[in-house]
């Protein structure tokens, strides 16, 4: 059937829309979406870090209050102990992969960081094997420790096949990916010099 001109207006009109519309939905909504993921990541960034301040000025508070109670002060120098104590928050990161599934490839401490009001951060780089899903869940889990852990950023990729295999991942290699992830853990030296007080820990391993 012959179209009249103003019906192949419409027809031509039409087409253009819903050529914007595909447009729009391919290229700018996963563009969107990854902006507000980087937003939600930030604020729980900015989170950690306003928990973390409140948790050190807590235990301030605390340790000068007469009446302070075993249990409350065990809570907070569990939080944000004297000392590194990191050979047993690796244990805790190595039970915690057992327990979400992931492969933890490597733990490597840094050296400390003066926070300049008592306290040291500790940076630590952390390597695990798994599905996306397990290792978003570990990370999870790592974020729910009696110690205070701030998980920063963090860069997953595929794993290949090879790596997968030497690690005795299950999954198909396609589902597995690499994640290196940046922690800090936090710590109050019982000592007025603060950072000068803790030992700069030596790169340790985790498989």
């Amino acid at each position: 059937m012959k179209l009249s001109p103003r019906n192949r207006l419409i027809v031509v009109a039409v087409g253009a829309a819903l050529v914007v519309v595909l447009l729009f939905v391919v290229l700018l909504v996963p563009a969107f979406n990854q902006m507000k993921e980087l937003g939600a990541q930030i604020d729980t960034a900015e989170q950690q870090a306003q928990a973390a301040r409140a948790l050190l000025d807590q235990r301030r508070e605390v340790k000068d209050a007469a009446a302070v109670t075993d249990a409350t002060l065990m809570q907070l120098n569990n939080a944000v102990p004297s000392n590194p104590e990191l050979p047993a928050f690796i244990i805790e990161l190595q039970d915690l992969a057992y327990s979400t599934g992931v492969s933890l490839r490597a733990v490597t401490p840094n050296d400390p960081v003066s926070g300049g009001e008592g306290f040291v951060t500790i940076p630590i780089a952390l390597q695990v094997y798994g599905t996306w899903a397990d290792t978003v869940d570990y990370l999870q889990q790592i974020r729910r420790l009696p110690r205070q852990v701030r998980v920063g950023d963090f860069e997953s990729t595929l794993l290949d096949e090879a790596a997968a295999e030497d690690a005795g991942m299950k999954a198909p290699p396609y589902y597995q990916v690499e994640t290196v992830a940046n922690l800090e853990i936090y710590v109050i030296p019982d000592s007025a010099e603060s950072s000068s007080s803790v030992p700069a820990p030596a790169p340790e391993q985790g498989q």
